[in-house]
């Protein structure tokens, strides 16, 4: 034996019977140990209600039993065991030293050991029960045992059944080709291993996810992940954790609204370790709980069950279980008992058994041992852990040997223990909770015959609260309804095939047809364009005023009485002149001679070609079209904008499409949406009220069967725009697993072949529509003076302008005679005036007006 596990087994067993030395001087009194962890009430009551049935038993007199219960944490030898190598021998010499200081008080002891342990503190406990060959009954037992090295047999021994093989039998019969393992211990991981060892060679089992989980959120979290990302795919989830974890798991998942029910199915895998308790699954499908799991919904569960309720023995211990008072009796009053406190009562019962039929064998065994109430051990009071040599107890050996002989029922059935200590010729029930049903009893597992179905008794699952808020549908046997197939509700209901196909669609207000305006003539083009050929006919008109100005070829010579006077005739009103003729198509007086006169023009005849040609084309449509113009046109019109407002209805099917849909434009459109909850309407009607008043600003994302019937409806100011959004069906919903479903879905493909549903249609939404509707070639009409009334406009407005201006010049010109001949009147009369003053000869003055003409 390893040295540091020979301290921890003599520590281990001072503390044992430190604890358990001071018994009774009743020699008739058997001193059994009990080690428990820490929270495990239930177990402890089992351990002592099952001595208190034995001593208050008169049949069983010939021996009484008597036990001190202890609880602490197992786990500190692990701990211990871990510590660095001088720490470790700090703490071994402080073990000797108080080893040899209590050894003094140390006289009395046990006949045998029970109780539980951590999985990582196991180890330490069957060292000590092998080097001291002191029994050690538990009700778990890990996956991997060591094996004694100092005893001819294993002196612990666990009443956990291994049930590997049946789990791979559930998955092999179920036909699960892909599984999802989550464990939460090292024993978790090692039974996985052991199923890759159970299988066939040309197994197909392929285990998708294998990961270690610390609660239920870590469960929850994956799987809501794996749904988000594989939302149609079934999941089959091998759950090997705790009870208590497992029980979270479930009705955590029933009440998500993310993670669907139907495509899951969980195996709770058997038993596991918890705080050093072998607990079994069959408490996790126990009827205790299931109606918590009921209230919001049930899901796909299969397991295991130990306790069966429906065996003699199990009802008689749980008619005087359920009577004992909860404030004395810690985790009883119960009308159940978890599969971890069954095995406990048993591993009692079944130590008592095998110390009575040694007793009956040998009824002076004992005697040499009790003495004054202290137990001897071959004639030494006690055990001394500090001799270097191990005194082991005498009895230890008998008293195991006796034990795995056992064999008697008890509430986890048969208890049988094959030669290397493990349990044998047991069954298990398997049980199965559904969406549909509570739970039942699906089939029988033995170690020796393997897994037999049994004929279910399947009993609906049905909550009280749900049954009267939902009474119409449950009682219903078929639902007739515009009710969109999707995989949410394919999940609690059956639907047929779709008798109808439809998409997501945009309702929006019919946009009123625009009246012409009195400037309609310039609609063809636009305003950016009209801008820019004013902007070029100026252009041109300066650039032709300047190369004129600067062309000697565009100066020409005129002689006149004044004489030769050189003239150029672009001036910039001229310019302006020949570039409006030119666009107008009218031509000029004036024409450019030099070669840079002559390009400017030439580029500018091309230019206004093409516009005036682009403006007649679009003029003929622009004014003998009447047109509507609708704001929105498709889904990424409304997704770029934020003036029309846009919604669905609220909790439907159109709403869940928008929050799971990849698509880029979607995407953008509900998370403009889910920022605006207003938009959102409790009904199809108060949408199509709100689109009908809302002069424009908001657009109802319905589905297209509705809104092609609302559009062909009174007040008809509504109008479908855009293609469809996505592609689904109607269909008619049964309940699951419905003999009507195969009819319905015969009826549907018949009625499609012939025609009778596109007539239905057709009869239904246009014949018998509202509204009048207008051909196309219809809305072409002749022109009316609304349509040219601007072109009438612009020529008056031309008329009575040149009217002002030639008025406008008519009294600037004669304003400028006025003067001109007020001018002329003063200098006649002041050159008169002169003359008289002094008179001068009359050939002078007519010679120097002479050369003043000539001068000129």
């Amino acid at each position: 034996m390893a040295p540091h596990l020979y301290y921890q087994a003599c520590t281990i067993l001072l503390w044992t019977y430190c604890q358990f030395g001071v018994l009774t001087a009743f020699p008739d009194r058997i001193p059994i140990g009990a080690v428990f962890e820490q929270g495990t009430d239930e177990i402890q009551t089992a351990f002592k209600y099952a001595l208190y049935l034995h001593n208050n038993n008169d049949s069983q007199s010939r021996f009484k039993v008597e036990a001190r219960v202890d609880v602490i944490n197992t786990a500190d030898a692990f701990k211990i065991s871990r510590i660095s190598f001088w720490n470790l021998m700090l703490i071994k010499l402080f073990i000797l030293s108080f080893v040899l200081g209590i050894d003094l008080l140390f006289s009395r002891g046990v006949f045998t050991l029970i109780g539980t342990a951590h999985s990582d503190s196991f180890d330490t406990f069957q060292s000590y029960s092998n080097t001291f060959q002191m029994p050690y009954i538990t009700p778990n037992f890990p996956e991997k045992v060591q094996e004694p090295s100092s005893a001819t047999i294993n002196f612990a021994l666990g009443l956990r059944p291994n049930y590997i093989r049946a789990v791979l039998d559930l998955i092999e019969f179920y036909r699960w080709k892909k599984i999802i393992y989550l464990y939460d211990s090292d024993d978790g991981l090692l039974r996985l291993q052991q199923i890759f060892q159970m299988l066939k060679p040309n197994s197909s089992l392929e285990v998708h996810i294998v990961k270690r989980i610390n609660n239920s959120t870590d469960v929850i979290d994956l799987l809501t992940m794996l749904e988000k990302h594989q939302r149609e795919s079934n999941k089959y989830v091998v759950l090997d954790c705790n009870t208590d974890t497992a029980k979270k798991v479930i009705i955590s998942h029933v009440r998500s609204i993310n993670l669907g029910r139907r495509n899951f199915h969980y195996l709770l895998s058997g038993l596991v370790s918890f705080n050093g308790i072998a607990v079994s699954f069959s408490q996790v499908m126990d009827d205790h709980w299931d109606s918590e799991v009921l209230e919001f919904g049930a899901v796909n569960i299969t397991g295991f069950r130990i306790v069966d309720t429906s065996n003699k023995v199990v009802r008689q211990f749980l008619n005087g279980w359920k009577k004992l008072e909860s404030a004395h009796w810690l985790g009883a009053g119960k009308k159940h008992i978890s599969s971890s406190a069954a095995l406990m009562f048993d591993a009692v019962n079944m130590v008592i058994e095998a110390l009575a039929r040694l007793l009956k064998k040998k009824p002076d065994i004992f005697r040499s041992n009790l003495r004054r109430g202290e137990v001897y051990n071959n004639g030494t009071k006690g055990l001394n852990c500090t001799k270097p040599q191990v005194t082991p107890w005498e009895h230890g050996e008998k008293i195991m040997r006796f034990i795995r002989k056992m064999e008697m029922d008890g509430l986890t059935g048969n208890l049988s223990f094959d030669g290397d200590g493990r349990r044998r010729n047991y069954s298990l029930d398997v049980v199965e909770m559904t969406m549909n049903s509570e739970v039942v009893k699906v089939g029988l597992w033995s170690d020796e015959t393997g897994f037999t179905v049994s004929a279910p008794k399947y009993t609906r699952a049905k909550s009280v609260s749900a049954y009267e808020t939902n009474r119409t549908y449950i009682e219903a046997d078929i639902a007739v309804a515009p009710l969109t197939i999707t995989s949410a509700r394919e999940r609690v209901i059956d639907f047929t095939k779709p008798f109808m196909s439809l998409g997501i669609s945009i309702m929006i207000k019919k946009p009123v047809k625009l009246k012409p305006g009195v400037f309609s003539f310039m609609n063809p083009l636009s305003k950016e364009i009209w801008m820019c050929v004013i902007f070029a006919y100026v252009g041109v008109s300066i650039v032709l005023f300047l190369v004129s100005r600067f062309s000697p070829y565009e100066w020409r010579f005129e002689d006149t009485v004044v004489g030769t006077t050189v003239h150029n005739d672009f001036t910039i009103y001229n310019s302006l002149w020949f570039s409006l003729g030119a666009f107008m198509q009218q031509g000029c007086d004036i024409s450019p001679r030099s070669l840079s006169g002559r390009i400017v023009g030439s580029v500018w005849w091309f230019f206004t070609l093409i516009i005036i040609s682009s403006y007649t084309a679009n003029l003929a449509a622009f004014l003998t079209v009447e047109r509507m113009v609708t704001p929105i046109n498709s889904a990424d019109d409304l997704s770029k904008q934020t003036e029309v407002e846009y919604g669905t209805l609220e909790q439907g099917s159109t709403q869940e499409f928008f929050k799971k849909s990849k698509i880029a434009v979607y995407e953008r459109m509900w998370e403009f949406m889910k920022y605006r909850q207003h938009n959102f309407v409790k009904s199809n009607e108060e949408g199509v009220k709100r689109v009908q008043h809302s002069k424009g600003k908001y657009a109802f994302l319905i589905e297209s069967t509705k809104n092609d019937y609302v559009n062909e409806r009174m007040p008809c100011n509504t109008m479908k725009v855009g293609r469809h959004l996505d592609a689904k069906g109607y269909g008619l919903a049964t309940p699951l697993y419905s003999s009507l479903r195969e009819h319905m879905n015969l009826a549907v493909l018949s009625m499609k072949e012939n025609g009778e549903l596109a007539r239905l249609e057709n009869k239904w939404w246009y014949d018998r529509s509202e509204c009048a509707h207008v051909d196309k070639d219809s809305s072409q009409n002749e022109l009316t003076l609304s349509n040219v009334a601007g072109i009438f406009y612009v020529l008056i407005g031309g008329l009575v302008t040149a009217m002002g201006v030639a008025l406008l010049e008519f009294c600037y010109k004669s304003r400028m005679e006025s003067r001109r001949t007020k001018v002329n009147r003063r200098m006649k009369v002041t050159n008169g005036e002169r003359n008289k003053q002094s008179p001068r000869p009359i050939l002078p003055s007519l010679h120097s007006q002479s050369h003043q003409l000539a001068d000129g």
